[in-house]
């Protein structure tokens, strides 16, 4: 299947449940929301509602963590029981990794 290229490929409703799991992510982890910013293609979305010419849209949702703030009392191993309690689990039908490390630039 390729990539969709419009935003009415994407359809109302994989958009609509998109942003219904980053609402339910957005409470699931509400007590470590200042340790993580959504980024990706549904940014976006979330900042031009409205606008004239639809964004593309997305049916995925990236997050950066603060992986400093996160070492602090395993929170990071906290928040994964978290998602696991609350349904959510690791991919394990594609090749990609469902967690992978942001290669930033050196310095």
């Amino acid at each position: 299947m390729t990539e969709p290229t419009s935003a009415e490929q994407y359809g109302d409703r994989g958009n609509e449940a998109t942003r219904r799991v980053l609402l339910d992510l957005a409470h699931v982890l509400g007590a470590y929301l200042d340790r993580l910013v959504v980024i990706g293609g549904i940014v976006p979305t979330l900042l031009l509602e409205g606008a004239e010419m639809p964004h593309v849209g997305t049916l995925d949702i990236d997050l950066t963590l603060d992986a400093e703030a996160l070492r602090e009392d395993d929170e990071y191993a906290r928040m994964i029981e978290l998602l696991e309690e609350s349904g959510y689990m690791h991919n394990v039908e594609d090749s990609a990794p469902d967690l992978r490390p942001f290669q930033g630039a050196p310095g």
